[in-house]
């Protein structure tokens, strides 16, 4: 996803480079971007459409789609909190070629991801892969044409198995498609879109639902402009909405399932001032447009929303602001949107892909471009949030064993789910097991170390 900017001269560049946002509205806690790492293209070069993936050891995972010289099928790296990388991988092209979708972590402990391509290879049309976090690669299948050209992290669904995209090949022949494959790589495809009225060339993943289906866009068909649709795990698709220049166009990101139970996402342009919007969504589909960006506030969002843990979504823009090099903002449930950074090429430019935000606080993003040798840049910003825990499943039965993310584990004393107490097993300083005790309702997970108590960022749900 090249935006084609000429590399302007740069004098001086930090692989940790600290810098104040200038928000276009008051925050109530001064948001500090710092850039943790810039790409050489030695280590690899330019992050795409990934959403970094927090680890069992606390460190992030993510994949560059180029490099230099021989690394230009790009890599897989591991970079700690503090910004020291690790290169655990580089695709040689039988193995993968472009990986732009980023990794997910499995409640395995492997990392799962894609590749869109082969290179020279025959098929070309990408690859599905699992990765340790030592760096032990296994190839789990070679795609065709049913399942081309993956831009998309993969989900787990409730059963284990990984749900994933497929933008296809375009036109009527390949228009995209929706998949699932287990951990040993067994490939089946869901379903296949027609172009009508269930839309084309889903390029974003997909998200599980409360409800346990899935939920994910098309970039095209009906109007030109996507739809937004339901997938029950068997691969019975549903659309829920369909949209018009008028309301957003082209929804490239990931949708987010808020705190409130309805859905946020983004569109790459469209909206009333043709450069993409942010949208709410309720379970059954009325959609609200937020806000339509101006490229002032931003431009053709590639990315989708995250929503931390002081309830603010945040995202970034690909394009717009000065230099035309993108930005980072914020903007509430109801609407309140802020710019927190604006981008100026020295720091990064052209951030294609998500925010995630690490159990430490801080949430952390890359850049497709920008720094000395236009590589991209990692970042890290700082809302001022306090350390939490994640649970790696969404959801599980009474009895399941669920792991749990976050830090200052070797002192913990005690877990719950929701309130109910659990036995839990402490794995490491950064990842413990917790088994769903009998009596435990959906809501909040709580860890309680010698720090204090540290809550989950979202609610777990307790299956029947």
């Amino acid at each position: 996803m090249n935006k084609g900017h000429f590399l302007r001269a740069c004098l001086l560049v930090g692989a940790a480079v600290a810098f104040l946002a200038a928000p276009t509205f008051a925050q109530d806690i001064p948001v500090k971007v710092t850039i943790i790492h810039v790409f050489d293209g030695d280590d690899g070069g330019g992050p795409s459409l990934e959403t970094l993936a927090q680890g069992e050891d606390g460190n992030l995972y993510g994949t560059t789609v180029s490099g230099s010289l021989a690394k230009q099928g790009g890599t897989i790296f591991r970079i700690n909190p503090a910004g020291s990388i690790t290169e655990l991988l580089v695709f040689d092209g039988f193995d993968g070629w472009h990986p732009d979708g980023g990794l997910t972590l499995g409640s395995d402990g492997l990392f799962y991801g894609t590749s869109r391509s082969r290179g020279s290879y025959f098929p070309n049309d990408g690859t599905i892969f699992s990765i340790a976090s030592d760096g032990t690669f296994n190839l789990l299948d070679i795609l065709d044409d049913r399942f081309a050209n993956p831009s998309a992290t993969l989900v787990e669904g409730t059963d284990g198995n990984y749900y994933g995209t497929s933008p296809g090949k375009g036109g009527t022949k390949t228009p995209g498609s929706l998949f699932r494959v287990t951990p040993a790589g067994q490939l089946k495809l869901l379903h296949a879109f027609s172009r009508g009225r269930d839309g084309a060339n889903p390029v974003a993943s997909l998200i599980l639902g409360a409800d346990g289906a899935f939920y994910g866009t098309t970039s095209d068909g009906a109007f030109g402009c996507g739809t937004i649709f339901r997938m029950s795990p068997a691969g019975f698709v549903s659309t829920l909405h369909t949209f018009t220049w008028f309301d957003g166009c082209i929804p490239l990101g990931a949708l987010v399932l808020g705190n409130d139970g309805n859905f946020y996402g983004t569109t790459y342009s469209g909206g009333s001032h043709q450069f993409g919007s942010v949208f709410q969504m309720t379970p059954g589909g009325l959609l609200t447009t937020l806000h339509n960006f101006d490229v002032f506030d931003g431009a053709s969002p590639y990315a989708g929303l995250v929503q931390a843990t002081n309830g603010k979504l945040y995202g970034t823009t690909d394009s717009g602001s000065f230099g035309n090099y993108g930005l980072i903002f914020s903007i509430t449930t109801h609407g309140d949107f802020s710019v927190i950074q604006r981008f100026d090429r020295f720091h990064g430019d052209g951030p294609e892909g998500g925010l995630v935000q690490h159990t430490n606080g801080l949430l952390y993003g890359t850049t497709t471009f920008g720094g000395l040798t236009n590589h991209g840049t990692i970042y890290t910003v700082d809302i001022g949030a306090a350390p939490f825990v994640r649970t790696v499943q969404g959801s599980g039965e009474v009895g399941a064993t669920i792991g749990i993310l976050g830090q200052g584990f070797d002192s913990a004393t005690a877990v719950a789910f929701n309130g109910t107490a659990a036995t839990f097993t402490v794995v490491s300083d950064t990842f413990l097991t917790a088994s769903v005790p009998a009596g435990a309702t959906t809501g909040l997970v709580q860890v309680q170390t010698s720090a204090g108590t540290l809550n989950s960022n979202t609610s777990f749900q307790v299956l029947p």
